[in-house]
């Protein structure tokens, strides 16, 4: 699979998350969605979740959270930076290679308390699988 992400991973990761306007997107998006999950360790699925810039917040919070991404690229930026964390927070944190349309099979259809997909279904040109697959990975209670 061609790795669209990997000329930006650099850019993205360093550029838009690292800026001021990246970390309060960051903060904010984070507070949210403390508004709504199940308190921790709830398990969380981060769909498209990149190099980790969501789920690091959560995993630190006390989730178990799952990165899924197809790009290699951000997944070893997310790797790299998990690398730097306490091994509580490692030990919360897994990353997975594949589509958001594949996640039910790749995470060996686990169900999720909460199932995030932050700023991905704007630039996925059908977005029924992608959304059918979200819903499929949610435990029975869970949350998309």
């Amino acid at each position: 699979m061609d790795d669209a992400w990997a000329d930006l991973a650099d850019r993205f990761v360093d550029g838009a998350y690292a800026s001021l306007k990246g970390k309060v997107r960051t903060y904010v998006v984070h507070h949210q969605l403390l508004q709504h999950l199940p308190p921790p360790p709830a398990r969380i699925l981060d769909v498209g979740g990149g190099a980790g810039h969501q789920a690091f917040p959560l995993a630190r919070a006390g989730y178990e959270v799952t990165v899924l991404d197809p790009s290699p690229a951000m997944l070893e930026r997310g790797e790299a930076l998990l690398a730097s964390e306490p091994s509580e927070v490692r030990e919360r944190l897994a990353f997975v290679e594949a589509r958001g349309e594949d996640a039910f099979r790749a995470t060996g259809g686990r169900g999720f308390d909460a199932v995030c997909c932050h700023g991905v279904l704007m630039y996925v040109e059908r977005p029924e699988p992608l959304v059918a697959s979200l819903c499929e990975c949610a435990a029975p209670v869970g949350l998309v």
